[in-house]
């Protein structure tokens, strides 16, 4: 008899060979003790990515370049009645497999964490501590998001036509079906691209995107818009630098 798998764990991937054996290990030791899979699903890496994925993984998967389509693909391989969308530069909390119980325990079907970044500094420290409010204009795809799989279904998924703010995007409209809570407790995220950029560099690009989509703009010039303000070639993939 098949064992019924409670959590569904979908980590999307681009080049992240340096960090899926971290996450993957975190998460043995966080989901210990459940029944849970981990479902790593690729969007086209050219490293050991594909490798360690198929070794450490329960499943990977492959398609598209492109979050929002990459989390779609490993939602349709799940299993578990929860999911769990978490990014590989992501460290998930130590209490993990506590926040699913709470969860099924008051009945709620859609919640994230609060967030905070590997590197300290003023603006990130910040950024960080807005993440608590239950504003949406502070809704990370970084924050990972906890959905349960019919609440997920019943939204009809990430929003494939989304090159940036996907995370937003669904959280916006689970909130609305379903309701939605941020968790007294917090993610770690990788503060690669801002260290990169710039912090108040790359957070008031992110802040005029907001903006921008607020008053109607299309995803592909806002991801022109997005690509030209960082300098970044035709072909990058937005979805794989901190969204938004």
């Amino acid at each position: 008899m098949a064992t019924q798998i409670d959590i569904s764990v979908i980590i999307p991937t681009l080049n992240e060979a340096d960090n899926l054996p971290q996450r993957i290990l975190e998460l043995s030791t966080a989901l210990n003790g459940e029944s849970y899979e981990i479902i790593v699903s690729d969007g086209g890496s050219n490293d050991a990515t594909p490798k360690l994925a198929a070794q450490l993984a329960d499943r990977y998967v492959s398609g598209p370049s492109g979050r929002a389509c990459q989390l779609n693909v490993g939602a349709k391989q799940a299993k578990g009645r929860w999911l769990y969308f978490l990014h590989a530069d992501t460290q998930p909390p130590v209490k993990l497999a506590y926040w699913f119980k709470w969860m099924d325990k008051n009945d709620c079907k859609a919640a994230c964490f609060q967030m905070r970044f590997d590197h300290r500094s003023p603006t990130l420290n910040l950024l960080g501590y807005c993440t608590r409010f239950d504003i949406d204009a502070f809704r990370y795809g970084d924050q990972s998001l906890l959905v349960r799989h019919d609440a997920f279904r019943s939204v009809a998924g990430y929003d494939q036509s989304f090159h940036l703010m996907e995370g937003n995007d669904i959280v916006k409209r689970l909130k609305k079906k379903h309701g939605f809570t941020v968790l007294p407790d917090y993610v770690v995220t990788s503060a690669r691209k801002y260290r990169r950029y710039g912090a108040l560099y790359l957070q008031g690009i992110y802040i005029f995107i907001y903006c921008l989509r607020q008053l109607g703009l299309s995803q592909n010039r806002l991801l022109k818009f997005y690509r030209w303000s960082l300098n970044l070639p035709t072909t990058s993939e937005a979805g794989f630098l901190p969204s938004t």
